[in-house]
């Protein structure tokens, strides 16, 4: 992730005046390449080693600071040394905070970058990246809520800052709120002038459109907008163009009119001859009256064969099967239980199996069980996995788990996952229960912490 987006100069040593940054995108890429960036590199080693030789010279960090690369791991670690050793005789200026900040950013530090974008913003409140800033830093801690409040003060105001744009949408989108990101997209759309950002944004709107109600008018036209700004000569671009479209076309107010349909068949047919074997997008044929073996044998040849599963899969969905071997239930679909999608099916399947079906139940105790005194289970702040989410919106519990606990946290990748398989095009068995775990989750936003963790 990077907070700066490019840097324009890499200024001669000695002449700080003449150094430039520039900060217009959210999570753009900076490179150096070619013999500047081997320039670069060899002269940021030496004032490095002059740094910690001469025991952290004024002049040497002033000059050594601004040219390390703090979107790199190594040199981010350095960076924030560096400036710690400034600060003790003058304050970091507006670049050097954007600095700082993009070092902790990489670090993964999110309460010192918290820090930085507070002091940062006492001295410079007319900056608005730096409320952004900050604002990524609280939804990392897993203060959505705090961060929500201040985002929707910066993009209602303006949508230039694409970092408080991306965060904003990332989390409205994992919390539901589908509504509040439509119309930021549509206005994302309405305001970009730059290509590759329009395609981006079209992009998001036609994700959204289609998490809402698939296959409207207004995500086909959309879709088709995309289509007209690819390159055609890039086979991931147009193919993910050509994909995104007949995905658009699956419902029933998508009928489309000749001409475009005429372009997108010429189109497709286009991508099939450039590309003939194409791990984008593949053409099959079925035959006519085929018997099963005919059938499966097409599939298999469009599609390919997919892989036996081991010996050792095998033996232990088995022993699964007879209660001999205790498997986490989410480590379970599709991994073990092959015709198992996800953890709602599974969930759904095991209520409704048999008692002798151990591969489906969920095992509560598992080895020795003891009572434990109930004000030890109310200590810190407990983490719900999705088994724990499904067990209380079963018991119908949300309100007693308030009761108890001010506070839960969900991982961001957790609600991520809900939020996909809650959605119609998820092709979920369980997407209903998905849908209304989503609709609990809402009605709770502002009791959730939401920590920047992977998924459980």
């Amino acid at each position: 992730m990077h907070l700066i987006a490019g840097l324009r100069t890499v200024l001669p040593l000695g002449n700080r005046s003449q150094r430039k940054l520039s900060f217009p995108g959210s999570l753009a890429s900076a490179s150096l390449t070619g013999n500047f960036a081997n320039r670069r590199g060899r002269h940021t080693l030496l004032l490095l080693d002059d740094f910690h030789r001469f025991k952290s010279p004024k002049a040497v960090a002033l000059q050594l600071f601004y040219v390390l690369d703090a979107s790199d791991a190594k040199q981010a670690s350095d960076c924030v040394e560096v400036a710690e050793c400034i600060k003790k005789f003058q304050q970091l200026g507006l670049d050097g905070e954007f600095q700082l900040a993009q070092a902790y950013v990489t670090l993964k530090d999110w309460s010192a970058l918290l820090s930085v974008a507070d002091r940062a913003i006492s001295k410079y409140d007319h900056v608005g990246r730096f409320y952004a800033i900050r604002a990524l830093a609280l939804d990392k801690l897993g203060l959505a809520p705090e961060a929500l409040t201040e985002l929707r003060r910066l993009v209602n105001t303006s949508v230039a800052d694409r970092l408080a744009t991306d965060t904003y949408v990332h989390i409205v989108m994992r919390s539901g709120f589908v509504d509040e990101a439509l119309e930021l997209a549509e206005r994302l759309v309405a305001a970009e002038t730059d290509r590759n950002r329009r395609l981006e944004s079209l992009q998001l709107l036609f994700n959204l459109l289609q998490a809402k109600e698939p296959g409207t008018k207004r995500a086909m036209d959309v879709a088709w907008a995309m289509g007209q700004l690819v390159d055609r000569t890039d086979e991931s671009a147009e193919g993910q163009f050509l994909g995104t479209f007949l995905t658009a076309t699956a419902g029933p107010e998508t009928v489309g009119d000749a001409a475009r349909v005429s372009e997108f068949q010429q189109r497709l047919s286009d991508f099939f001859e450039k590309w003939p074997d194409s791990r984008i997008l593949r053409r099959g044929f079925l035959p006519e009256n085929a018997s099963g073996e005919e059938l499966l044998k097409a599939l298999k040849s469009i599609l390919g064969d997919p892989q036996a599963p081991s010996a050792e899969i095998l033996k232990l969905e088995r022993q699964m099967s007879r209660g001999e071997m205790p498997v986490p239930f989410s480590w379970r679909p599709r991994l073990i239980l092959r015709n198992v999608m996800d953890m709602g099916q599974l969930w759904e399947i095991g209520k409704s199996s048999s008692f002798d079906a151990h591969q489906y139940h969920l095992s509560m105790v598992v080895g020795k069980w003891s009572v434990r005194p109930f004000p030890d289970g109310l200590r810190g702040m407990p983490l719900l996995d999705l088994t724990a989410l499904f067990v209380i919106q079963d018991l119908n519990l949300f309100n007693v788990l308030f009761e108890v606990f001010p506070a839960v946290a969900i991982s961001q990748a957790l609600l991520l996952e809900i939020q996909e398989r809650a959605s119609p095009l998820s092709n979920s068995w369980a997407q209903a229960r998905y849908a209304a775990l989503v609709r609990e989750l809402n009605q709770r936003f502002e009791k959730f912490n939401n920590r920047s963790v992977q998924c459980p």
